[in-house]
C-alpha cells in the first residue's frame, strides 16, 4: 500500500516526475493521482455505512452475511480506501471535515483511545449504567493519558532520534548486523588468500 501511495501519489520536488531510485525530495500530486486517493474517503465511508445498513435490516436470517465480511478482513479494502485519502488530502472530507479542531483533537487521543478503552469498560460494566458513560469517561481519561504520558514520551523519543541516540534494541540490532558482517568479511578473506573454496563463502551468504 504504501509504495502503491508514493509511485502514484507522489511526485520528485526537483523535476516533477514519478519517484526514480534515486529520487531527492518528494511532495504529494494532488492532481495527477488516481480518483480512489482523490475522493477515498468519500467512497470509504459510503461503503462503510451501506455495509453497516445492510447488516442491521438483514434481521430475517440468525446471523446477517454481512458478519462474515466485517469480522474476516472485510473492511480491510474501505480501510486503505480511506487511509490513502486522507493521506493524500485533496478529499473533500479530508481538508473541510477532518482538519476541523474537534476532529484534529480525537485523533490525537486515538492511541490513547484504543488502549484505555478495555479497562475503561471493564471497569464501568459492574454499575447498572456503567456502559451509558464509557465514551464521556474514555475521553477525559484518554486526554489525561496524552497529555501526562504519550505526548512527553513522544517528544522525548524525538529528541532522542535527533540527537542520534539509539535504545538498547537498536543497539542490538547493530551489534548482530556487525557480528554477521564480519564473518561474511573474514570468510571472503579466507576464500581470497585460498584457504577456503569461493563458492562455500557465496552459500554463506545466501543463507
Amino acid at each position: 500500500m504504501a509504495r502503491v501511495f508514493i509511485l502514484r501519489c507522489m511526485v520528485d520536488m526537483e523535476t516533477g516526475a514519478a519517484p526514480t531510485a534515486d529520487f531527492g525530495r518528494l511532495t504529494l500530486d494532488t492532481k495527477s493521482a488516481p480518483l480512489a486517493f482523490r475522493y477515498g474517503c468519500i467512497m470509504g465511508f459510503t461503503l462503510w455505512f451501506a455495509l453497516v445498513a445492510c447488516n442491521q435490516f438483514v434481521v430475517s436470517v440468525h446471523r446477517a452475511p454481512t458478519y462474515y465480511i466485517l469480522h474476516n478482513g472485510g473492511l480491510l479494502p474501505l480501510m486503505i480506501l480511506i487511509l490513502g485519502g486522507g493521506a493524500l488530502g485533496a478529499d473533500p472530507l479530508a481538508q473541510h471535515v477532518f482538519r476541523w479542531r474537534p476532529f484534529m483533537i480525537l485523533a490525537r487521543l486515538s492511541f490513547s483511545q484504543y488502549i484505555l478503552q478495555g479497562w475503561v469498560q471493564e471497569i464501568l460494566q459492574h454499575h447498572t449504567l456503567g456502559m451509558y458513560f464509557a465514551l464521556p469517561v474514555l475521553l477525559p481519561v484518554a486526554y489525561i493519558a496524552q497529555r501526562v504520558l504519550e505526548r512527553p514520551l513522544s517528544d522525548w523519543q524525538r529528541q532522542r532520534a535527533r540527537d542520534g541516540v539509539l535504545g538498547w534494541d537498536e543497539e542490538l540490532v547493530a551489534r548482530v548486523e556487525d557480528t554477521l558482517q564480519h564473518a561474511l568479511d573474514s570468510k571472503a578473506q579466507k576464500a581470497l588468500s585460498g584457504k577456503e573454496p569461493l563458492t562455500d563463502v557465496a552459500t554463506t551468504g545466501r543463507r
